[in-house]
């Protein structure tokens, strides 16, 4: 996936994402291998 602008509140993905991938969109820095985490659906919208 290739970012092409951050923000405070935003990021503008411009390339690589395809409509059913999932991605980590705040705190990836602190996940482990193998760590549990919680999917949610997008702001606004269904997952």
């Amino acid at each position: 996936m290739q970012v092409q602008r951050i923000s405070e509140e935003t990021a503008t993905i411009s390339a690589g994402l395809k409509p059913l991938d999932r991605f980590v969109a705040l705190g990836a820095h602190m996940l482990h291998e193998g760590q549990v985490v919680r999917v949610v659906g997008a702001a606004g919208g269904t997952e």
